[in-house]
């Protein structure tokens, strides 16, 4: 990065090029800054001693250009929005309110409670699929060492010695001359199973109604807490809906006739939202909706982890058993008649 880019406002194709940081890092660059808060210590030197006691990565980039924004004489959401893709788009927001407020500290530990959150339901997502990606990876090995090397090998043999094949093997070999099968075979299993799909889409809801809960605890606008969510959501269909929602709600659109029309929210949530609304509680009826969908994701995370290992195992198998076996054995029997009857 050019030093010159503390200078430059209006270039987001520069700003887009920097790496978000992780998790892990966005919960500690919170806790600094809301430790200082807390003790009421300038951060723009804080930041700048922080910066200097971390190794070279993403952080300390992060962090040294926060404390040069701050001296330059920026706000902290500003220096924050300033930092483009490296943070996420609603962290910008959700720090202003908090300025705004005079609530800095309490809002960076809400943040970093849902930072929190959501990094230990992205890491019991992928605590399911890991093991299934592990035994799926195998099933294919096991496939591709079957179609390379041995299939073709017998096939070869009764070739040369002009055995004549049954109508299975016959098949079988035809089939197992499509290479492409014995890595979608097992892909096509993992996505065809309803538990798989069914667990990132809760984890998705989840994940995206945590964060709207956030929001619009901190004052955010609705119709920018809906626009802001979604942009974070990573799901096109999400991010679609809630751009067409923020219009509605701009134009003035009751929020359950928005979210229905755009087909935003499944209707069970839906229907919760609008109660909360009509209470004054809308903050509330999100963060029951985001556990709801996070029970529901861990639930299914269990599932899965038990039910498609197993699957995938007895599916290869009978793969093997069914189709390569007597495909195999058929015409070797008829191999090991004819050397017989010669002898």
């Amino acid at each position: 990065m050019a030093t010159g880019d503390h200078d430059l406002t209006g270039l987001p194709a520069v700003v887009l090029l920097r790496p978000r940081l992780s998790a892990e890092d966005l919960i500690a660059l919170n806790d600094e800054i809301a430790g200082m808060a807390r003790a009421g210590l300038p951060l723009d030197q804080g930041l700048a001693a922080l910066a200097r006691d971390l190794r070279r990565g993403r952080l300390r980039h992060a962090t040294e250009e926060l404390a040069a924004d701050l001296r330059a004489g920026r706000s902290l959401p500003e220096a924050v929005e300033r930092q483009g893709g490296r943070l996420p788009p609603y962290y910008a927001a959700v720090l202003g309110a908090g300025v705004r407020a005079g609530r800095l500290a309490d809002v960076l530990a809400t943040l970093t409670a849902y930072a929190r959150s959501r990094a230990e339901l992205r890491a019991a997502v992928i605590g399911a699929l890991l093991y299934p990606g592990l035994v799926c990876v195998l099933a294919m090995m096991v496939l591709l060492a079957l179609g390379l090397f041995l299939i073709p090998h017998f096939e070869r043999t009764f070739q040369e010695m002009r055995v004549p094949l049954p109508a299975l093997s016959d098949w079988a070999f035809t089939v197992c001359r499509f290479r492409f099968i014995y890595v979608v075979l097992p892909l096509s299993l993992v996505l065809a199973i309803p538990v798989a799909d069914a667990l990132l889409h809760r984890a998705r809801l989840a994940a995206f109604t945590d964060l709207l809960a956030l929001l619009v605890e901190q004052a955010v606008p609705l119709p920018e807490a809906f626009r802001l969510a979604g942009a974070t959501s990573g799901d096109r269909r999400t991010r679609a809906a809630c751009s067409l929602v923020e219009e509605d709600l701009r134009r003035g659109v009751p929020l359950v006739d928005a979210l229905r029309s755009r087909k935003a929210l499944p209707d069970a949530a839906t229907w919760m939202l609008g109660v909360g609304e009509r209470r004054g509680q809308l903050a509330a009826a999100l963060r029951q909706v985001a556990d709801l969908y996070r029970r529901q994701a861990e639930l299914r995370a269990r599932r899965l982890r038990t039910a498609l290992p197993p699957l995938l195992i007895i599916l290869v198998a009978l793969f093997i058993v069914v189709l390569v076996v007597p495909a195999i054995f058929l015409p070797l029997f008829r191999l090991l008649e004819s050397l017989g009857m010669r002898l």
